[in-house]
């Protein structure tokens, strides 16, 4: 048979009179489900703030504290919340008045945010601060959860965008990789053409399908044709009878061989 284990809630409760906390030990002592409280008493205000930096170092923090407002000596109960809540911003502070001495708007501004300050009037009774107590710290739970789901998430997507960044810094340097090589490309193919260009003999080149790539001015002089009309057509197209003249046959041998040959006219 299972046996279920209540999960620990650390509690503080802060008091200048002894019977009070008494209360706190007896209304809390008793396991509530969903939740085991370990409670912490203290009388004064300077006494409290320790016990919650001590608890922070030691990665215990307190869940909830119960606080009394007017204490007899030493820094008041609102002087203690204001230096709890700058230790550690997700406890639930709970202010314990039984006087009007000190007004709930003084203190939410002292000590904010709103959301974790709550309010109880002595005398109170084992009911109200078991509910606080359970209330709060099922609230307090939700909270880290949920913090811990936001960091995760932002992790998330901090990983996801550096790889997106670093993907297209990648996509930038291969873009520029290639207009870099297509300038040269169009730069050696443009002294190539002034090259050709400038001699005074017929010069052409051919893929290896012997198509026509590059066809110097005096060579289309020779053919009559304009460039457009030779780029990308077959030696076949362009001279009809070069397989007749058997130089075909020698184009395809250069291609096979690299050996070059010379003729007198046009291919």
């Amino acid at each position: 048979m299972s046996q279920h284990h209540a999960d620990i809630v650390r509690i503080l409760a802060v008091d200048d009179e002894p019977y009070i906390l008494e209360l706190f030990e007896e209304f809390l002592s008793s396991e509530t489900s969903p939740y085991s409280f370990v409670l912490t008493l203290c009388q004064e205000a300077d006494e409290a703030v320790e016990e919650v930096r001590l608890s922070l170092e030691d990665q215990k923090p307190f869940v909830v504290a119960f606080i009394y407002v007017r204490l007899a000596s030493g820094p008041d109960g609102v002087w203690a919340a204001e230096q709890i809540r700058i230790l550690d911003p997700d406890i639930e502070i709970v202010m314990v008045t039984a006087h009007g001495d000190v007004s709930p708007e003084e203190i939410v501004t002292r000590v904010p945010p709103v959301s974790k300050l709550l309010y109880i009037r002595k005398p109170f009774t084992p009911e109200e601060i078991k509910q606080f107590a359970v209330a709060l710290s099922a609230k307090w739970q939700q909270e880290i959860q949920l913090h811990k789901i936001h960091l995760e998430l932002e992790s998330h997507v901090q990983a996801r965008t550096l790889d997106l960044r670093k993907a297209n810094e990648q996509l930038t340097r291969e873009i520029e990789e290639r207009k870099r090589a297509g300038a040269e490309l169009r730069e050696s193919e443009e002294r190539l053409s002034s090259f050709m260009n400038s001699a005074s003999d017929s010069m052409y080149l051919l893929d290896s399908d012997l198509n026509f790539v590059e066809v110097n001015k005096r060579g289309l002089e020779i053919i009559g044709k304009k460039r457009e009309e030779v780029v990308g057509k077959n030696i076949t197209d362009i001279v009809p009878d070069v397989k007749e003249s058997g130089r075909y046959e020698k184009h395809l041998e250069v291609i096979k061989t690299g050996k070059p040959f010379e003729i007198d006219d046009f291919v």
